[in-house]
């Protein structure tokens, strides 16, 4: 197994889809509430944007991407890890969906997944 550091996103995805399969159903009903919400609020997002680092267009085209791919597959994003993780983080996607991810763990009250959260994506 690599060190955590040497992981990219997909194989850090993939370790969370594996570790919490009981939480990806849900998991892709918050990602696509997120992408909704966007959508169906895009001037107000527009309005109140003060991301200095993403411009808005860029994450509504990225939202609009990941909405398209839960679309695509379905539940099957809840009942396969594998393609869970190969599909909201590979490349830019995995930016909007670690975004939902850190946001859903206030929500959860799962102290692991809080953990492993932190663990795998934070920054800090």
């Amino acid at each position: 197994m690599k060190a955590l550091e040497k992981l990219n996103n997909v194989e850090k995805g993939r370790l969370l889809a594996g570790w919490f399969p009981e939480l990806l159903p849900e998991l892709v009903d918050t990602i696509k509430g997120a992408q909704e919400y966007l959508a169906e609020n895009e001037t107000e997002v527009r309005q109140q944007w003060d991301n200095g680092f993403f411009n808005v267009d860029f994450w509504l085209r990225l939202s609009a991407t990941v909405g398209k791919i839960i679309d695509l597959n379905g539940k099957r994003l809840a009942k396969h890890p594998r393609l869970f993780a190969e599909e909201l983080f590979d490349g830019y996607n995995a930016l909007f969906t670690i975004d939902c991810i850190d946001k859903y763990k206030f929500a959860v009250h799962n102290v692991k997944f809080t953990q492993a959260v932190r663990l795998l994506f934070d920054r800090g």
